[in-house]
Order: structure tokens, then C-alpha cells, then sequence
């Protein structure tokens, strides 16, 4: 008898710490005096209470500097970063070393943009995911919204979804429930180690580091998906992924290709072929912006480039990574 509820005890306490590690939140911040308080806001009603916010500041030209230092004065969970301008992977890259030199390698790391806002269980939620002594990575579902139009929902039932690592990289190329932005994700310390975002990326640096993060998991690890809506996504014309210049578009064709030899070397057809179609939704959106830009040789090889994957793409049975790529670039144009 003592002996199982010796057991109990033992069982009971490991759930307590796994389920009470600290989690920390990284909010990159560059002129968003109107919108990182209603952000802040949402995080400090978490019901989750070992939480730490930090927001770097990244050489803002405006006020927001100084509503994040009221905010760090009365909140011991906020913490503010200063630094000149350097961009979100630099942002990024900073709260990250700060939270890997204090950490014990047994917490989680969570990413939000300074224009979003959460539900008060977006946290507790995607670390109830990570309760699986193998999960690696957790992630909830998100709503896309034109403006901020803050009101909190009635949490409702959810469907859980569990990957193996190389399903879970095909999911992200299948954009489908993992998706590639980091905010609607949920990192353990452990596995980031000496991982940072690449700071010569300015555009597909989320998936730069989803990719690499992945493939650096246990082969036995697994990534756990809620499709709880706990994220809110504003989605302006300002929003940095829409406005991003020609220049960085094209310098993330670069990164396509270093994606793909990694999947190349490490991993079977099948993945190469889901890195092509979802490669292939994106050279679409690159071919219209050479176009306009009236760059006769980027035309050419973004062209010739899709010639040499689209056999891959057409051989994919799930069009769902079109539809989702296709529509993203008919916003981008009409907006």
C-alpha cells in the first residue's frame, strides 16, 4: 500500500512540475505604441501563472519605449530589452540569449507579435499539450483578423491532433494545422540550445527556424496541435510579412534552397516533395513581383526554378497547401 502511494505521489508531483515550467513569451517591439499594451494586456490575464513576458524594444522611433518601461514598473513578469534597430530576428536572437543563459533548459519559449493578442488560456493551453513526456513542440489554432476588435470567446471543446517529427514537417509545408509563423507555437528550451533565427533572413525567417528546430528533435519526439483558437492575428498593411521589399524576397529564394538541401540530406522523397509544392505556391507570388519590378533575370530563374519542382507539385495528391499559398497572394495583391 505505502509502496503505490508512493507511486501516486511520485506521479502526481512529476505532472506538477511538468505542468508549472516557466514559460517565456518573446515580444519583438518596433513602433507599436498602439498596439503592445493591448498585446502586454492580454498576456498579464493568462491563466497560467509561471509566465514570464519579454518584449524587446527594437530601436522604436516612438513611444514605445516608454509605455513598455510603465509596464515592467508594475508587473515583476514583464521584462524589457532596449537595443538599436536590428529587425525581429535580431529582437529575437537578444531575449533569446537572455533567456538561455538564465534558463535551466527545462522551460518553454513562445513568440508573439507586438500587433497581436491571446485568449487568457493561450498559454495553459498549448503547455497542457506539451504534457507528453516526447512532445517537442505544441501549437493552437489562431483567428485572422483586418483590426484589433478585442473580445475574449467562450473557450469551446477542441480537437487534438499528435505528429510523429517527419509528419509534423510535412504538415508545415502543407500549411494546413502547424502552419509556419512561430506565433501559434510552443518551444522547449531544451531543444533550442544554440539555435537562433538568421539574421541575414528578413523575410521566411519563422520558417528558417521551424525547419531547423525540427529537425534537430529526438527521432522519437512528437509535436501535439489543439485547434483551440487562442491566437488573434491582425493582418494590416503594414504587417511587416506584407510589406516586406523585393530585396527580401529574394533573399529568401536563398533560404528555400538551403531548406531544401537540408531535407535533401536528411530526410525521405516524400518531404522533398512537400518542400517543392509548398516551394512552388511561393515562387507564384515571387514570379508577379519580378514582373512588376521588371527584373528580366530574377524572372528567369524564378521561372526556370519552377519548372524544375513542379513536377512534385502536380504529383501532390492535397491541394490544400495551394489554396492556402494561392489565396495569400491574391490578398497581397489587393490590398
Amino acid at each position: 500500500m505505502n509502496k503505490i502511494l508512493t507511486n501516486i505521489h511520485c506521479v502526481l508531483y512529476f505532472y506538477y512540475v511538468s505542468a508549472n515550467k516557466k514559460v517565456y513569451v518573446i515580444i519583438p517591439a518596433y513602433n507599436a505604441e498602439k498596439t503592445v499594451g493591448n498585446c502586454i494586456d492580454s498576456l498579464l490575464k493568462q491563466d497560467y501563472d509561471n509566465l514570464q513576458v519579454v518584449v524587446v524594444n527594437d530601436g522604436s522611433k516612438d513611444d514605445t519605449l516608454k509605455i513598455l518601461n510603465e509596464y515592467a514598473r508594475n508587473n515583476q513578469n514583464v521584462v524589457v530589452i532596449d537595443k538599436p534597430n536590428g529587425g525581429v530576428s535580431s529582437a529575437r536572437n537578444v531575449a533569446l540569449d537572455m533567456i538561455m543563459s538564465e534558463e535551466e533548459h527545462c522551460g518553454y519559449v513562445s513568440f508573439v507579435d507586438a500587433d497581436d493578442w491571446v485568449e487568457p488560456w493561450f498559454v495553459s493551453t498549448l503547455v497542457a499539450l506539451a504534457q507528453n513526456e516526447h512532445c517537442g513542440m505544441t501549437a493552437c489554432g489562431f483567428k485572422w483578423q483586418r483590426r484589433i476588435k478585442r473580445h475574449f470567446a467562450k473557450k469551446k471543446k477542441s480537437k487534438v491532433l499528435q505528429f510523429d517529427k517527419l509528419t509534423a514537417i510535412n504538415e508545415v509545408f502543407l500549411d494546413r494545422y502547424l502552419f509556419v509563423p512561430l506565433w501559434n507555437k510552443l518551444f522547449c528550451t531544451e531543444f533550442i540550445g544554440n539555435l537562433r533565427f538568421d539574421g541575414s533572413l528578413k523575410f521566411g525567417e519563422d520558417l528558417a527556424f521551424l525547419i531547423e528546430y525540427l529537425h534537430g528533435l529526438p527521432v522519437y519526439a512528437t509535436v501535439s496541435y489543439s485547434s483551440q483558437k487562442c491566437y488573434h492575428y491582425i493582418r494590416t498593411k503594414g504587417s511587416l510579412s506584407l510589406t516586406s521589399s523585393y530585396k527580401n524576397k529574394l533573399n529568401a529564394m536563398n533560404m528555400h534552397l538551403c531548406m531544401e538541401r537540408l531535407l535533401v540530406e536528411n530526410y525521405t522523397e516524400e518531404q522533398v516533395r512537400y518542400a517543392h509544392a509548398w516551394e512552388f505556391c511561393i515562387l507564384v507570388e515571387f514570379l508577379f513581383f519580378a514582373k512588376r519590378n521588371k527584373d528580366k533575370d530574377v524572372f528567369e530563374k524564378v521561372k526556370n526554378r519552377m519548372a524544375q519542382i513542379r513536377k512534385d507539385y502536380l504529383q501532390l495528391k492535397n491541394g490544400y497547401v495551394f489554396w492556402r499559398r494561392f489565396g495569400s497572394v491574391i490578398f497581397k495583391l489587393i490590398t
